[in-house]
């Protein structure tokens, strides 16, 4: 009888929200990074979750005939801007304001 009650199925419920990821939602699917193969040109697509926390990364190709790795690095992030230098500061100077 308990196999078959609404108390049970309320169970199932709540403990398949705590264990399952959620989905990115109906129709979309989670961001991948799309790229191809340097030997045979073979695509790829990579979960972009994969490479959290990682600088760079091998990945196989799927191709069973190349089976050669592809390397992905992230980029590095911009650098900052070069303090001006005391020169330039006293270009920008205007002493008419």
């Amino acid at each position: 009888q308990f196999a078959h009650s609404a108390e049970l199925d309320r169970w199932r419920q709540i403990i398949r929200q705590l264990t399952l990821k959620p989905s990115p939602g109906p129709g979309k699917s989670p961001p991948v990074i799309r790229l191809k193969c340097r030997s045979c040109g073979t695509g790829m697509r990579v979960p972009s979750s994969v490479l959290e926390g990682k600088s760079q990364m091998g990945v196989r190709c799927p191709d069973p005939k190349c089976g050669k790795m592809t390397y992905l690095k992230k980029k590095p992030s911009p650098a900052e801007p070069p303090e001006p230098t005391k020169k330039e500061m006293e270009k920008n100077l205007s002493y008419d304001e």
